[in-house]
Order: structure tokens, then sequence, then C-alpha cells
């Protein structure tokens, strides 16, 4: 199962603006930043930010927490290019921390 089955896309400025997204699948996508939670215990390799704002691995997958996914799941989420991968948990089912600067 994956989120963002409804395909939409959102722009960094209006998820920050927002700070949280649904899709029509009941995901919830929340932004976690690194500059208030640097998460530097992750290994996530290539780890760096993107021309839009967001923590990327190497493959320029936008990083995620998740309760619901293991790690390493890669999953569709509504924001860059559509993909995300999942490096750490997060408190709630059915929620995604979206890892940005």
């Amino acid at each position: 199962m994956n989120a963002n089955i409804d395909g939409k896309r959102y722009l960094f400025s209006d998820f920050m603006h927002n700070g949280e997204y649904y899709d029509s699948s009941g995901y919830r996508f929340t932004y976690y930043s690194e500059t208030v939670l640097p998460g530097g215990a992750l290994r996530i390799p290539g780890r760096h930010v993107n021309n839009e704002g967001y923590v990327c691995d190497a493959d320029g997958n936008i990083c995620l927490a998740s309760r619901d996914f293991k790690k390493g799941k890669v999953v569709k989420i509504p924001f860059g290019d559509g993909i995300g991968k999942v490096y750490d948990k997060c408190n709630k089912n059915n929620t995604f921390d979206v890892y940005v600067h």
C-alpha cells in the first residue's frame, strides 16, 4: 500500500505555510525540520537538501519518518518528484514526517 493514491502534488512553500496535508488515502503529511531536530544519528546515504528544501538521500528520495512502514520502504508522496523513503519512526499512525531544511 502506498500513500498519495490521488497523485496530487504540493509545492514546498504551500507545505511550509499549511504545515500539513492529508491525501485521499487518509495519510497525514507533516514536516520535520532538520534545523530543529537534526537527526544526526540517522544513517542516510548521500544525505543532502535538494533545490526545493527537502532532505534527500543519494538517490534523490525525500526522507521520511513513519510508524506504519518499515525503514527502507519507498512510497509515493505528494511532494517533490513524488518518491519518498522511510528512514525513521514517527509517533502517529497514518502519518509521514517529511524531512525538510
